[in-house]
């Protein structure tokens, strides 16, 4: 049977996984800033989704901040 009380804990691992950005973007290059998003900025892989972001985020048909 497992004893939580005799267990020794060896191994630790750090938190910068979770708390350090991993999507990097940089404005004019592969970023734009947001208006109606839940981030500041918008980073994006291709023209399309550029447009597709630019797009929704001037869009009057929208209520609520949604992530594209």
């Amino acid at each position: 049977m497992f004893a939580a009380e005799n267990c020794i804990l060896t191994y630790f691992y750090g938190t910068d996984v979770f708390t350090a950005p991993t999507i990097k973007g940089k404005l004019g290059v592969n970023a734009i800033k947001a208006n109606k998003h839940l981030y500041d900025h918008i980073v994006y892989d291709s023209t399309n989704e550029k447009e597709f972001a630019e797009n929704l985020d001037v869009s009057n048909d929208l209520d609520v901040p949604i992530t594209y």
